[in-house]
């Protein structure tokens, strides 16, 4: 089981997986043809599923269904049962990961709960140094797929994993600013808060969840130093952390590994929800 697991996160991680650049090129090419009236280039679920087809196979045979956002071209990973969940995890994945493989990782954690689960593939290009989809783009494709599931405000669990980590802290931001409070509590796993500004009033009052592996591979970007940093980031500009957890054995990718931590999280989403 443990070797299925290292294989499986494996696939998820791909090469360089806190590595990437901003996604703003990405970005402006959607502009550019939204400006033009032309709907965005959709983003070949071929040229994904091929990073880890197994996962894909597994996310299927388990009633995963590939939703297209045709405002952004990217798409992604959602589950079918229940079909009108109370609640919903949102994860976004890190650099060279893929939807499917975070998805499959999340899925039998959901499926227990009876949550809904919704994984978005944001990255539009493996060739390096990578693009990605920005926060605006995939907060708003977020947003559009959590209105589908019919989750309301405060029902959202976001889980940002590496460079999804760092995307993690604007998307909470955005939330905030736009008023629409659709996250009760932030996983920040693995990766700093980026080119987050000094201070952002918007992260006030915003629950978090900070992870870091002990036996990091990365430590230098995503190490314990890293997110003591972003921890002491958070409690500055106003916002609550729930837990910091230091997992000493873990390596990059470990949260989802490790079932006591995962659990932990969802008690404490499941406890700060609106009733």
């Amino acid at each position: 089981m443990r070797v299925t697991r290292l294989l499986v996160l494996a696939a998820a991680l791909g090469l360089g997986a806190c590595g990437g650049s901003s996604g703003g090129t990405a970005n402006r090419a959607v502009q550019r043809q939204a400006a033009q009236g032309k709907p965005p280039a959709p983003l070949a679920v071929a040229r994904v599923r091929a990073i880890d087809p197994a996962a894909y196979r597994y996310d299927v045979t388990h009633g995963a269904r590939i939703q297209r956002d045709s405002r952004t071209g990217v798409f992604s990973v959602v589950s079918t049962a229940p079909a009108r969940p109370r609640a919903v995890v949102v994860a976004v994945h890190g650099h060279s990961g893929s939807a499917f493989s975070t998805y499959r990782l999340w899925q039998p954690y959901t499926s227990a709960h009876r949550l809904g689960l919704v994984v978005v593939e944001w990255q539009t290009s493996w060739v390096r140094p990578g693009k990605f989809l920005d926060a605006q783009g995939t907060y708003d494709t977020i947003a559009r797929a959590v209105r589908r599931l019919g989750v309301g405000p405060g029902h959202v669990l976001l889980h940002g994993f590496s460079k999804g980590s760092k995307l993690a802290f604007p998307l909470t931001s955005l939330d905030r600013a736009r008023r629409q409070r659709l996250f009760a509590l932030t996983i920040a796993e693995s990766g700093g808060i980026g080119l987050a500004p000094a201070h952002d009033r918007y992260l006030a009052g915003t629950r978090w969840w900070i992870y870091c592996a002990g036996s990091e591979q990365y430590p230098r970007i995503a190490g314990c130093g890293v997110m003591r940093r972003a921890n002491a980031y958070l409690l500055a500009n106003g916002a609550r952390i729930e837990r910091f957890l230091v997992d000493p054995p873990a390596r990059h990718g470990g949260f989802l590994l490790d079932p006591k931590a995962v659990e932990r999280a969802l008690a404490d989403f499941a406890r700060v929800m609106p009733r």
